[in-house]
Parts: C-alpha cells; structure tokens; sequence
C-alpha cells in the first residue's frame, strides 16, 4: 500500500493514494496501539488520582474508538452504543488510566465480533452501584461467547485469542488498571451468548494507590 502511495503521488493518481491510504491507516493505528500497549506493560506506571467524571470519561473512550475504527465500523454494520448512569458522583480515579482500560475493554469487544459479517453490537453502560461504594461499566458483544478453555486466559498476555483490532495485552493492561484502582472485573460468557465484562471502581478510588 505505501508504494501505490507513493506511486500514486508522482503521478498524480489521487484515488489511488486514498484508496491505499485507507487499508494502511488501519494497521499504522495497530502499530501504534502495540507500542503503546508494550510501553504500558514494560513499566512501572503510578497513578495519578483526582476527581474526575467517569461518565465523561467513557464517553471519551467511545469517541476515541469511532475515531481509530471508523472505516471498520462502518463497513462491518457495528454499532457501538453507550448509556451512561444517572446522578454519578465524582470519581477519584486517573482517568486517562480509566479512559485506556474502557478503550481496551471495547477493542477486545470488536475482537470478538470478527467474524461476524454484519449486525455486530457493543453496548457500553456505566451505573452508580450504591452497595459496593462503587461506579460499574460494562461492555457487551453479541459475538460468539469465549470457549470455557480460553476463559482462564483472558488477562493473560497474548492468550486471548486472535487480534483485529487489539494487540494481545489490553485486557492484561485493562486488569493491571483495574487493580490499581482496588476494583474488580468479572466475566460473563458462554459459546453462543456473548460475552459481558463487568467493572467495578470505587467511588473514593483506591485505599493505597498502586504503582
């Protein structure tokens, strides 16, 4: 594609140019999400806590993925769909950190919708979960459900199964965050169901800040 590009320049031929643009911005953003992703894993990031808006910061999550998949979605039929919770309190939180671990968790949902010509759907919702002192999000696919083998390896690194638009170590950094922030995240799929992450953070965020 960078040699159509290129060609394409010189001579003038500019649908070329946008044609091949379009299948190699893809895989530039794929790249750039690996490296990140590798510098995120490869060291000891501390958080940087404040009151922040969780819903604002999902909903930034959910602008971040239309931007870095939109060709895809569009051509796919895939609808991503975000509800936020009514009457949230301010979050301590780092919520650049949040806002990665959200994008992470709706990548691995397109991941599980690969293979699904159209009518693919993640639903994205946050809450106030009162008997927890905590906010919950959620993300659910429609896909084909994680195999009962594979569920013990989802935060594995590179375990997960096969990539489109991932890299193999964001649900790993998703939990790495998740942990920082003394939440939790369950799990629930089947072969044929879906599959549905389910977080929890607290409210007054984490009781020792992790590194």
């Amino acid at each position: 594609a960078a040699e159509v590009i290129d060609l394409g320049l010189r001579t003038g031929k500019m649908d070329r140019v946008k044609c091949s643009w379009a299948i190699l911005l893809p895989n530039i953003q794929r790249m750039k999400r690996l490296v990140l992703d590798m510098l995120d894993f490869s060291k000891d990031r501390p958080l940087e806590i404040r009151e922040a808006d969780f819903n604002r910061t999902i909903s930034a999550a959910t602008e971040t993925l239309h931007t870095q998949v939109y060709s895809e979605l569009r051509q796919r039929g895939i609808k991503v769909s975000f509800q936020p919770g009514r009457s949230m309190p301010p979050v301590r939180m780092d919520p650049d950190r949040v806002h990665e671990m959200a994008l992470n968790l709706m990548l691995n949902a397109l991941d599980a919708l690969a293979e699904r010509a159209r009518g693919g759907r993640v639903k994205v919702e946050t809450w106030l979960q009162l008997s927890r002192q905590s906010v919950g999000l959620s993300v659910q696919d429609n896909g084909p459900g994680i195999p009962p083998e594979l569920v013990d390896g989802i935060f594995v690194p590179f375990k997960s199964g096969k990539t489109r638009f991932g890299t193999g170590l964001g649900m790993t950094i998703a939990k790495q965050i998740i942990d920082q922030h003394g939440g939790a995240i369950e799990v629930d799929t089947a072969p044929g169901k879906g599959t549905k992450f389910t977080v929890y953070l607290p409210i007054l965020g984490p009781s020792h800040p992790a590194s």
